[in-house]
């Protein structure tokens, strides 16, 4: 086990047993397994699962830890706040939170059952189901939006356009000329995209990845520590670029409401904006471009099938 995954484990242990007596449950007996360890800058999060030990009851579940390192009182906020307005919109669609530490910047959760969606998918090499499930992903966001929606307001396109132009100039791009034309193009789209568009509480980090879903369809969103007022349409968008990216073919991109996505979200309640939806998918293309080292020798092999992807689908989206 390396020394991050070592520190990771060892914090989520210390912070078990303080936060399991919050929850009315035994403060030992656990058998612990560490799911995920991650760096993030100068620290690492972490996602531990813990299981009750043969002979401390059939009636004790298994439980979740999420925790950041080092501890940061702002960020472990954001953690415990995002996750209560996920519960307080959609309380059947997210992690039950069973107790929160401050000192060890660690939230305890329900375990709940499923696997990523992202995952689910790769397991279905013919496509068989796909498009049930991604209904069922567009119909858990258009479920979350729909009880944290906070009304209409007019779309803002120029932090999205400055972050991107910053990071033209911040780092050596690959192809930098086409990607400032893609740019220009996004701009295009911003000003198509002035109407009054739907607000919510949003995920924020909406991704194929934190969606589980179950073999009978039923989805869990997991991972709110981005939630923020928003325009609703930057999550699907998320989803739309995700599943284009690594489940398309070719250069299109599928935005018409019969999509499985769309007609999940719509489906489920969820208003779907076409032009603002248009324009956040371009805006996460373009952050995707935007994070791949200008060398193709420094790219990760996850990094490089989404370059290529990039490659095919920025052409036909932008109209370059």
């Amino acid at each position: 086990m390396t020394g991050q995954r070592t520190q990771v484990m060892q914090a989520g242990r210390a912070a078990l047993r303080v936060l399991a007596p919050m929850a009315g449950l035994p403060q030992g007996g656990w058998q612990v397994t560490l799911l995920s360890a991650r760096r993030e800058g100068q620290g690492a999060r972490g996602v531990l699962r813990a299981d009750p030990a043969q002979g401390q009851g059939e009636n004790l579940p298994s439980v979740i830890v999420k925790l950041h390192l080092p501890v940061e009182p702002a960020r472990f906020e954001a953690m415990r706040a995002g996750h209560a307005a996920a519960a307080r919109a959609l309380p059947d669609g997210v992690p039950a939170a069973l107790a929160a530490c401050e000192a060890h910047g660690a939230l305890l959760l329900s375990c709940v059952q499923g696997e990523p969606v992202w995952e689910a998918l790769s397991q279905r090499a013919d496509g068989a189901g796909s498009a049930d499930m991604l209904i069922a992903a567009g119909a858990w966001l258009g479920r979350f939006h729909k009880g944290a929606a906070r009304g209409a307001e007019a779309l803002q396109t120029g932090g999205p356009l400055r972050r991107l132009r910053r990071l033209a100039k911040a780092r050596d791009l690959p192809q930098p000329q086409a990607y400032c034309a893609a740019l220009g193009a996004l701009e295009t789209l911003g000003q198509q995209a002035q109407n009054p568009t739907p607000h919510a509480v949003i995920h924020g980090d909406m991704t194929l990845q934190n969606l589980l879903v179950t073999p009978d369809l039923r989805v869990c969103g997991i991972d709110f520590e981005n939630a923020e007022a928003a325009p609703a349409m930057r999550d699907l968008a998320g989803l739309v670029a995700d599943d284009a990216i690594w489940f398309g073919a070719g250069g299109a991109i599928d935005l018409d409401a019969q999509a499985p996505l769309l007609r999940g979200y719509s489906g489920a309640g969820g208003a779907v904006d076409a032009a603002a939806l248009r324009f956040f998918v371009g805006a996460k293309l373009l952050g995707l471009w935007a994070a791949q080292p200008a060398r193709g020798a420094d790219r990760t092999a996850r990094r490089a099938y989404v370059w290529s992807r990039l490659q095919q689908i920025t052409p036909e989206f932008f109209t370059l």
